[in-house]
């Protein structure tokens, strides 16, 4: 209801499920403001962030540029790189310069509060060394299910053990003197390929991307 005087001061409002709000009468009009001070409250952000390159593999020297993707008011940064390195810049880039397998964490800050983000062995960087590994396949396209043989390679060095990703969620480990292994893709998709090798001192990873692609399977007449 709006009051006889439009120029008199301010009216307590009793709407919205029964919130008590300030405010005046304008131009027929009820413009309200907050009780508390007449700032709204602020909510924390939400942080959020992703990598270019992404994923992040396969390279003993990894210059990884990280972009802020969060949501909501952030007026502050802080990175942990989990190689012991930090940063408080928005879009900050780093190098990696030894091997190994990192967590990236990100502190979101701003008015309503802060909010952290981590990102479980997002980094995977080489470590330094003299194994180096490769692998191939016998095909790498073809309809659902489609049956790859993979089999690794010693280019230096001799890898004791190996891991494959196969880039659908399943894993498949190889050792010495047997680098072969198969796999049979049930979905059609575009595949990244991953293998991971070790010796007894140094860690070497093979990463091809969209490596294995798998159409629909064909329809039968």
């Amino acid at each position: 209801m709006e009051p006889a005087d439009e120029k008199s001061n301010f009216w307590r409002c009793h709407l919205c499920e029964g919130a008590s709000r300030s405010g005046t009468w304008v131009g027929g009009f009820f413009l309200t403001r907050s009780a508390f001070g007449g700032h709204a409250a602020q909510s924390a952000p939400q942080a959020n962030f992703k990598t270019n390159p992404s994923p992040v593999k396969g390279q003993e020297l990894i210059k990884v540029q990280f972009v802020d993707r969060s949501l909501g008011t952030v007026t502050s940064w802080q990175w942990n790189f989990g190689d012991g390195s930090s940063s408080n810049l928005q879009n900050p880039s780093h190098v990696y310069t030894t091997g190994g397998v990192f967590t990236v964490t990100m502190t979101a800050s701003g008015p309503g509060g802060s909010n952290v983000v981590s990102k479980l062995d997002l980094i995977r960087a080489n470590v330094p060394g003299a194994l180096n590994v490769d692998f191939i396949a016998n095909q790498t396209t073809g309809p659902a299910p489609l049956t790859v043989r993979f089999r690794a390679q010693n280019i230096s060095g001799t890898a004791l053990t190996g891991t494959f990703d196969f880039g659908d969620g399943t894993t498949g480990t190889v050792g010495i003197g047997n680098g072969r292994i198969a796999h049979t893709y049930t979905l059609p998709g575009v595949y990244t390929v991953t293998l991971t090798a070790s010796d007894a001192t140094s860690t070497d990873i093979e990463q091809k991307v969209d490596f294995i692609t798998v159409t629909a399977a064909a329809l039968r007449r």
